[in-house]
């Protein structure tokens, strides 16, 4: 087989030759470009894995957005529990103890927090982290 030499010139664009191109050409490239992929040294993402990138993005933010609203109806049944608590007033025990520090214990009343409330604090907490 004989060797085939392929010289390859470099075309350098002038002023003068600007005007040689011809003009309706010129029209029909301009009105159709041609689309071409350049590099810049990042490498190339198919269609099909962009796709499915965004598509678990948009999955994150879903769910993402559900563990919110369910962060936000927790605390406003929290500050429902807590009015309710508050609205009841019941009247709490005043105990003497033989502390000088702490002479009088408050107990029960509308103070103490509910076992749902103190359940309902640790499910936001949790959720929170």
């Amino acid at each position: 087989m004989k060797e085939v030499k392929i010289k390859s010139a470099l075309f350098q664009m002038t002023a003068d030759s600007m005007n040689m191109i011809d003009d309706s050409l010129l029209t029909i490239i301009l009105r159709n470009p041609i689309e071409v992929w350049v590099s810049c040294g990042e490498p190339f993402l198919p269609l099909d894995a962009l796709q499915k990138s965004e598509k678990q993005k948009k999955q994150n933010w879903l769910e993402k957005d559900k563990i919110l609203a369910d962060l936000d109806a927790m605390k406003h049944k929290m500050r429902q529990l807590q009015g309710r608590r508050k609205t009841a007033f019941k009247p709490s025990n005043l105990v003497p103890t033989k502390r000088p520090v702490q002479p009088i214990v408050v107990e029960g009343g509308w103070t103490e927090e509910t076992q749902e409330e103190m359940k309902l604090r640790e499910n936001i907490q949790h959720t929170e982290v």
